[in-house]
């Protein structure tokens, strides 16, 4: 199972997108891990529309801490970072990213080109 680790802060005018580049078009098992540091505004109210595995909103002392915090709870075998402004390139991202994994067993990391859109 793959574990997808969101980590967010005050990301009410990106999360959308990110979760939109998720619904409905994976087509691999995973879970979802919001890992929030205490948002001050609308964020935790927009995700609760989502299918997230978990969503946690604590006190944190930044982006590190949050993703350790996060990792800490992934069951996967895989994770795979998705922070709250990214989003995934096409529907079929995910199950590249499987598939490339149970192919070849020797695979420790994938990482790929980011394209940052301004």
């Amino acid at each position: 199972m793959l574990s997808i680790i969101t980590v967010s802060y005050n990301s009410a005018d990106t999360i959308t997108k990110m979760m939109d580049s998720i619904a409905d078009k994976c087509k691999v098992e995973f879970e979802h891990i919001l890992q929030d540091g205490r948002s001050s505004d609308d964020t935790i109210e927009i995700v609760a529309g989502y299918n997230f595995t978990k969503i946690i909103s604590e006190q944190d002392t930044g982006i590190y801490s949050a993703l350790n915090k996060a990792i800490a709870r992934a069951r996967g075998s895989h994770i795979l970072i998705l922070h709250s402004d990214d989003f995934l390139a096409s529907a079929e991202s995910l199950s590249k990213v499987v598939n490339a994994f149970q192919d070849n067993q020797n695979l420790d990391v994938i990482y790929t080109d980011v394209r940052m859109i301004c």
